[in-house]
């Protein structure tokens, strides 16, 4: 039996053709009659759980605007005069002026806004130094109860000492190397604090003074000792020929200080280009009082203390650090006591004279990142 077929008439009233006129006026108040019953138009206010940013009128606080703060809080007067929400909690952030402002990661921005940076960097130390010109700073330091210990040296046997791209400075016809014991406080890097007790400790190094191919002048560390041993970690992997040292500075609060170093003759991690094969070990015993102020900027006493460049020597090249402090403030010192072997581990005779002896106030350092060597 054939299948019958579903035939359907046309329907004059039900598929006659629209007007698109008529169809655009219904959608458009169908449209319009529901936006109206769920809220408000968007000329008066906006959707529920959003904010609207403020005109030019309110676009600064409110408590500065007659309009927001003649009208009570909450209000819808309010709300549509700041532009801000009814009733719910705001999902979009707020105008520029009031949003949550993020501190920036330098602390010499910090410093001028000291008032507002307790939440962003915290230090004990009281403002430094800018940071080295042309240079972001990786490590800052105080320096305290420092005092410097020269013996002249003959040039020749120093530049043996020294890497290639470096040369011995000379002044009267010979040159200096230097002892220097203090108390390195408050090591940090910033914006990072700094960790208590943890970043205060001793420290020893045996320097001399050089120059290198691009003219800058500096200091050579033949030797380093320090009281912390992952501070020793962290500066041997940047080429600095640290070592860890057992030491204690003490003074009765007057003028005279009192140091004390003795290292264990261990090496420490990360091997260290051009060492010193004999400065890994050694000791040093010495009282030290102070006495009048000394001119540090002219004459020797400038030409020992001022330096603004470390070298270290990593992946085969020549590394240079910028430093940058306060001018120093030094004094003439005296040794109560001097009882060590450093002068006979670097090679200078018996009987050699005693030092010319320096003390300085303390200082906050900052170093920047290395740059190489040409």
């Amino acid at each position: 039996m054939p299948t019958a077929r579903p035939c359907r008439r046309p329907h004059p009233a039900r598929d006659a053709p629209r007007s698109p006129s008529r169809r655009s006026s219904r959608v458009s108040r169908r449209s319009s009659s529901a936006r109206s019953s769920r809220w408000p138009s968007r000329s008066s206010c906006r959707r529920p759980g959003t904010r609207r940013r403020p005109s030019a009128s309110c676009s600064s606080s409110t408590a500065s605007s007659p309009a927001c703060s003649a009208s009570p809080r909450g209000s819808r007067a309010r709300s549509r005069s700041c532009g801000g929400s009814r009733a719910r909690r705001s999902r979009r952030p707020g105008p520029r002026s009031v949003r949550r402002r993020s501190w920036v990661s330098s602390s010499a921005s910090c410093r001028v806004r000291s008032t507002r940076c307790s939440d962003a960097v915290r230090t004990d130390s009281p403002p430094g130094p800018p940071a080295p010109r042309g240079g972001v700073v990786v490590t800052a330091q105080r320096w305290e109860s420092l005092t410097f210990l020269h013996w002249p040296v003959d040039p020749a046997v120093v530049q043996r000492w020294l890497p290639p791209g470096l040369t011995v400075q000379v002044l009267d016809g010979a040159t200096w190397v230097g002892v220097v014991p203090f108390v390195m406080a408050d090591v940090r890097v910033p914006p990072l604090p700094t960790l208590g007790a943890w970043s205060t400790f001793p420290e020893l190094n045996v320097r001399v003074y050089v120059q290198d191919r691009d003219g800058a002048e500096g200091v050579w560390f033949l030797g380093l000792w320090a009281a912390r041993r992952a501070f020793v970690a962290a500066t041997r992997a940047a080429g600095v020929p640290y070592h860890p040292v057992v030491a204690a500075v003490t003074g009765d609060g007057s003028d005279v200080v009192r140091y004390r170093f003795r290292a264990p003759g261990r090496r420490g991690p990360f091997p260290v280009p051009h060492e010193h094969p004999a400065l890994h070990s050694g000791y040093l015993d010495a009282v030290v009082r102070a006495h009048e102020v000394v001119d540090a900027s002219s004459g020797l006493a400038s030409w020992l203390t001022a330096r603004w460049n470390g070298y270290g020597s990593r992946a085969g090249r020549l590394w240079r650090f910028p430093v940058e402090h306060e001018p120093w403030a030094l004094r003439r010192g005296s040794l109560d006591v001097l009882d060590t072997d450093l002068p006979r581990r670097l090679g200078l005779p018996d009987g050699v004279a005693p030092p010319l002896v320096h003390v300085a106030a303390p200082v906050h350092a900052r170093f920047a990142v290395p740059r190489p060597v040409r």
